[in-house]
C-alpha cells in the first residue's frame, strides 16, 4: 500500500523523478469476490470523505485515504541512475541492454569479489537470452539481477541453475535517509524465496506449501487454463475466454462468476482462507486476474 511508503522516501522518489504522479484515480477495482460482475466502483465523496461506492450494496461501498487514489509511473532509467549514485557503483551504467533489462554497474574492490549489478523491468527476451547477455557482460564477475517487476518460475529457475543470485529490488534496500537507494551488499547473494504452488494433471492435485488437494474436474480445468494463461504471460483472462474453455461457447456471464465462486471455494482451506485465495485470483471489470507475485506457479 502507498501509505506504507509515505514521507520522505516517497517524496526523494518523486523529487528525483524516479516516479511520476499521474492523474488520480476516479474509479475502484469491484468489491473482493464480488460475484454481481461489476466492472468497477465509482469514487464520490461524501461528507467529505472519498467513497469507492458499491453499484449493488452500500454495505460493500469502501472509505479511501486521499492517498489510496494516487498512481505513479515509474521511470527505469532514473531508478536506474539513482541506485547507480546511491551505491557508488563502478564501470559502465546505467544502461538499457535489451528491452527491461538494465546494467547498472558493478560493486567496488573493497567488497570481495566484486559483483556486476542489474536490474529486470521485465523479461520478454526469454530466460535463456537474459542468462546468455547476463554472463557475456559481467564476464568472469558475479552477477545479481534485481526484479523491478515480475519474474516467471522459468526465469527464476533458470537464474537459480545458473548460479545467478536474483531477488526482488525492495529486498535489499537499505533504510538509510541520506541514500535511500543503497543496497545491502551481503543480501546481493540471496536467492528470491517464494511459496509454490504446484498443479498434478494426473491426479487433479494442487499442492502448496506442503499441503495438497485434489479437486473437482471442473475447478481443477478453470485453475489450469487461468494459470497457464499467467504463465504465458496472459495474466488477465476474459471471461469470453473462460467459456470458451469450459463450455466451448458463450453463455450467461452469470455462469463464469459461478464456476469462479466453486474455484475459490475448494481453494479456500488449501491456501489458508478467502483472503489468500481473492490474493490469487482477482477480480477485474469482465475478467479475472491472476496474481503472479503469490507463489511460483508450477504445472506438472
Amino acid at each position: 500500500m502507498l501509505r506504507d511508503h509515505l514521507g520522505p522516501e516517497l517524496d526523494c522518489a518523486l523529487g528525483r523523478r524516479v516516479l511520476v504522479e499521474l492523474r488520480r484515480l476516479d474509479e475502484w477495482q469491484p468489491c473482493a469476490g464480488c460475484d454481481q460482475e461489476c466492472e468497477a466502483r465509482p469514487i464520490r465523496v461524501l461528507d467529505g470523505r472519498l467513497v469507492a461506492m458499491c453499484p449493488h450494496a452500500s454495505t460493500s461501498d469502501e472509505v479511501l485515504a486521499d492517498d489510496d487514489v494516487r498512481q505513479f509511473r515509474l521511470e527505469a532509467e532514473e531508478l536506474c541512475l539513482a541506485l547507480r549514485e546511491d551505491n557508488r557503483l563502478d564501470g559502465d551504467g546505467p544502461k538499457e541492454l535489451a528491452p527491461g533489462i538494465w546494467l547498472i554497474g558493478k560493486t567496488s574492490q573493497q567488497h570481495a569479489p566484486p559483483r556486476t549489478i542489474f536490474v529486470a523491468f521485465g523479461n520478454g527476451i526469454g530466460a535463456a537470452a537474459i542468462i546468455a547477455m547476463l554472463k557475456r557482460v559481467a564476464g568472469p564477475r558475479p552477477v545479481s539481477l534485481l526484479f523491478a517487476g515480475h519474474a516467471d518460475l522459468e526465469l527464476r529457475l533458470a537464474l537459480e541453475d545458473a548460479a545467478i543470485a536474483a531477488l526482488p529490488l525492495s529486498e535489499p534496500l537499505v533504510d538509510d535517509a541520506t541514500a535511500p537507494f543503497r543496497l545491502d551488499t551481503g543480501l546481493l547473494n540471496s536467492a528470491n524465496t517464494q511459496s509454490r504452488l504446484v498443479l498434478r494433471r494426473s491426479d487433479r492435485s494442487v499442492a502448496f506449501e506442503g499441503a495438497s488437494r485434489i479437486l473437482p474436474p471442473q475447478p481443477f480445468k478453470l485453475l489450469r487454463f487461468m494459470l497457464m494463461e499467467a504463465e504465458a504471460e496472459r495474466p488477465l483472462i476474459d471471461n469470453r475466454l473462460i467459456e470458451e474453455e469450459l463450455w466451448g461457447a458463450a453463455i450467461h456471464d452469470r455462469q463464469v462468476a459461478d464456476a469462479i465462486r466453486r474455484l475459490r471455494e475448494v481453494l479456500d482451506p488449501l491456501l489458508g482462507g478467502r483472503e489468500q485465495v481473492d490474493k490469487l485470483i482477482q477480480n477485474r471489470p469482465g475478467s479475472y486476474f491472476i496474481n503472479q507475485d503469490f507463489a511460483a506457479i508450477e504445472i506438472i
